[in-house]
């Protein structure tokens, strides 16, 4: 019997082991089930397509002459006489203004004298060189006196070619102490009254070209800049008349003191259209080609070297993937993407920074929206 109590005793721990395993097993396997993961974050959502717009943002504009600024005598002194006033047209090279000459006056003529002088001495040495010059090696001259006939020959020409420069100079000087119209146009300001003294390039007039066509004038803030770019044709809407085309001709590559960047545009055909300097009117930016994709710019994700990215939405899962892209025209109504996304695709156009690729969202758009700018 007591044989048999032993194996009864013994076979007990075993089950007890056993039971004891299956518990553990079990709170093992409770313990070890799948965490529901975070719910999916609502986002704003659109479904791209091309843009529709025929034209974008306007910018006021103003008409100015392609030739233009102020000018100034080359010299320094006192004016002595003002030949023109403000709204008087001229023609190139025509005397404008002048200053006192006496000074230069009489410089000029004693360059003149004193080259008139030399031309003589120079003449009569080239005469002297030419006679001895004949009589070489028949023993009515020496070798001597044909080469000091040379000597002197040479440097007459010399001294004469010296003061042909000094004369020169001295009827540029004079030339300058008058104030010569660069271009046919009209002045639209008068600085200097007779009488006063003037420093070398201190403005006399301003003046605006008739002759080189009308330009127009543009200002554009910061993030509109990227707009334009050089050689690109525009429209100019005149607040009286046609619309005209224009091209872009140059772009400040710093902002003005208003911190708006100054754009200047010629206007092939202001002049046929009688618009005349100062007319106002309107750059009309236009729209990008009928299938260019325009987005909110809260759909941009911009990262650290400029290039933009957006959010796409996959439709069968609702996950989110980066994707990037190239920006074009910027305003205030959206911008334009260039590459990058294919019309019918869904986009994250809301939150979009505060998403994180791979996650999951639950769109709200209801339909494909249009961005017309």
């Amino acid at each position: 019997m007591k044989g048999i109590t032993l194996l009864m005793h013994n076979t007990t721990q075993p089950l007890r082991a056993l039971i004891a395993l299956f518990g553990m097993s079990a709170l093992a396997a409770c313990d070890g089930a799948p965490e529901k993961g975070p719910p999916p974050r609502v986002a704003v959502t659109e479904v791209v397509q091309p843009s529709t717009a025929s034209a974008s943002d306007r910018f006021p504009a103003l008409l100015r002459a392609a030739d233009r600024g102020r000018i100034g005598f080359e010299l320094a002194g006192l004016v002595a006489r003002v030949n023109v006033d403000v709204g008087d047209r001229f023609r190139k090279g025509e005397l404008l203004a002048t200053l006192q000459a006496n000074q230069q006056q009489l410089g000029a003529e004693a360059a003149s004298a004193d080259l008139a002088q030399a031309q003589a001495l120079a003449r009569e040495a080239a005469l002297d060189f030419d006679r001895k010059a004949a009589l070489e090696g028949t023993g009515a001259v020496s070798q001597s006196e044909v080469d000091n006939a040379r000597r002197v020959r040479d440097e007459s020409a010399a001294r004469v070619n010296a003061l042909t420069a000094q004369a020169g100079r001295a009827k540029d000087t004079l030339r300058d102490t008058g104030l010569y119209a660069p271009y046919a146009g009209v002045v639209t300001g008068r600085l200097v009254q007779p009488s006063e003294v003037v420093g070398v390039g201190q403005p006399v007039f301003e003046v605006s070209g008739i002759g080189a066509g009308l330009e127009a004038v543009i200002t554009v803030p910061a993030r509109q800049r990227s707009a334009f770019a050089i050689g690109q044709r525009v429209s100019f809407a005149p607040d009286n008349g046609a619309a005209l085309q224009a091209v872009v001709q140059q772009i400040n590559a710093a902002a003005g003191s208003n911190g708006l960047f100054e754009i200047i545009l010629s206007v092939p055909n202001a002049g046929r259209s009688n618009l005349a300097l100062g007319s106002r009117g309107e750059v009309v930016l236009l729209a990008q080609s009928d299938d260019a994709i325009r987005l909110s710019l809260a759909a941009i994700r911009m990262g650290e070297n400029g290039r933009g990215s957006v959010l796409v939405v996959d439709p069968k899962t609702n996950l989110v993937a980066e994707r990037k892209v190239a920006l074009g025209q910027v305003s205030d109504g959206g911008v334009t993407v260039t590459s990058g996304l294919k019309p019918g695709e869904t986009v994250v156009v809301k939150g979009a920074r505060l998403l994180r690729p791979g996650e999951t969202v639950r769109p709200t758009s209801t339909g494909p929206k249009q961005y017309n700018p």
